[in-house]
């Protein structure tokens, strides 16, 4: 399997890390690569997150590992794991998620 980021999703993660690293620079590295650790896992494991009702596109959401507010949404595809995008989980998903799932 082949991992696909989405302009939107490298733009959430790098948002999120300047947001976190403007109180915490360890805590920003540290989310850096546990986004990167669970992106290796869903390449592994591709069907281990969740299936978001919401959506249209069939995205699932898996928790980012020491950072339980934050999800990392994604589509399975035959050959690859395509990022969608990193939302903070205690948003309005149902709203937040579609919306750019419109803008595409």
């Amino acid at each position: 399997m082949r991992l696909l980021r989405h302009d939107d999703a490298v733009a959430d993660i790098a948002r999120i890390a300047a947001w976190i690293g403007a109180e915490n620079p360890g805590a920003a590295r540290r989310f850096a690569a546990a986004v990167e650790a669970a992106f290796e896992l869903l390449v592994e494991f591709p069907q281990v997150g969740r299936v978001r009702t919401f959506s249209t596109g069939g995205l699932r959401s898996w928790g980012v590992p020491g950072f339980r507010n934050w999800l990392i949404f994604y589509r399975v595809q035959t050959d690859a794991v395509e990022i969608f995008g990193v939302f903070d989980g205690r948003r309005d998903l149902e709203t937040v998620v579609p919306a750019r799932e419109r803008r595409r």
